[in-house]
């Protein structure tokens, strides 16, 4: 048995949209947009066509050659006249269908335009000024921009869940780095093998490791796989650094839940889409912390893995 019709879950559909996004709309407002979910399209009548002048209008689209065709037909019978091909017949009829006239086909109004059309709907306002018309959004309009505009975003976020102990987890994720291209790979506690991996196999063309000051070695090895890498790869150090994120140059950036050298060993490691909200403070945080960081330098040391 069928509980809610297809026209019931439009309304219903609509009326949680908009009232999940702070507006309670009027009875009319909904019926509006039932009524007319799209604009209206042009509006035409039918006015006769005399003899004189149904010749020249022949062939057009916005002419009716068949007005009065039974009659048409039955003189035909009647005189046993048969024109020889079809084009003198349909001729034929123009000319004597409905006493020698045809129909022509008048626009009495437009097609309504985009902005006709969400205007009288209520989802835009437009205000006359210097003699220019112009528009906003009504509340109405708002709260359906954020109702559409959010699920744009929840389609857009990804997820991936990289367990621990899997033994391609990591090889996972370098393909999904490798996919996005080039861009900026933040990420404390990067190894050497890590690194070496990325100029191998992705188009990462910047890493922003920490620098605690222990470093010196394992900065070294880094330093020379980056000046021998097939292309260009930048690396600095930043003492302000703790988070891990992949930030493309074209596209959605990414966090990733642990350092690279722990993906497939200590931790399970969640990549994902940063939120649209987030995106641009991610951006300009990291790419303040990328200028004011300093090349590697050679050293002695190596470091430990990233701590739990």
């Amino acid at each position: 048995m069928q509980i809610v019709t297809e026209e019931q879950h439009r309304v219903l559909a609509f009326v949680d949209a908009v009232t999940g996004n702070g507006y309670r709309p009027l009875v009319s407002e909904v019926e509006a947009w039932l009524a007319y979910p799209e604009p209206r399209e042009a509006q035409y009548h039918w006015e006769k066509v005399e003899e004189s002048e149904a010749g020249s209008l022949m062939g057009t689209p916005m002419f009716d050659p068949l007005a009065g065709l039974s009659e048409t037909i039955n003189r035909i019978i009647r005189t046993n006249i048969l024109p020889p091909d079809f084009m003198q017949a349909f001729s034929y009829m123009a000319r004597t269908a409905g006493g020698g006239s045809g129909r022509r086909r008048v626009q009495t109004s437009p097609a309504e335009t985009l902005i006709e059309h969400l205007t009288r709907i209520g989802w835009l306002r437009c205000h006359g000024a210097d003699g220019e018309t112009r528009v906003e959004l009504s509340a109405l309009g708002r709260a359906l921009l954020r109702h559409v505009s959010a699920a744009g975003r929840e389609e857009d976020l990804q997820v991936v869940m990289l367990d621990r102990d899997d033994p391609v987890a990591y090889p996972l994720l370098v393909g999904y780095l490798a996919e996005l291209g080039t861009g900026l790979l933040v990420d404390p506690y990067l190894k050497v093998r890590n690194f070496q991996d990325l100029t191998q196999h992705t188009k990462v063309n910047r890493v922003l490791m920490r620098n605690d000051g222990t470093q010196v070695k394992e900065f070294a090895t880094i330093s020379l796989l980056a000046a021998a890498a097939d292309s260009p790869i930048e690396v600095r150090a930043s003492e302000r650094l703790h988070d891990r994120y992949f930030i493309p140059s074209e596209g959605t950036a990414r966090s990733i839940g642990t350092s690279l050298n722990g993906v497939g060993r200590k931790y399970a490691t969640v990549f994902s889409t940063v939120p649209a909200e987030a995106e641009a403070a991610v951006r300009e945080y990291h790419q303040a912390l990328w200028e004011a960081a300093a090349p590697v330098e050679p050293g002695t040391d190596d470091v430990d893995d990233e701590p739990s």
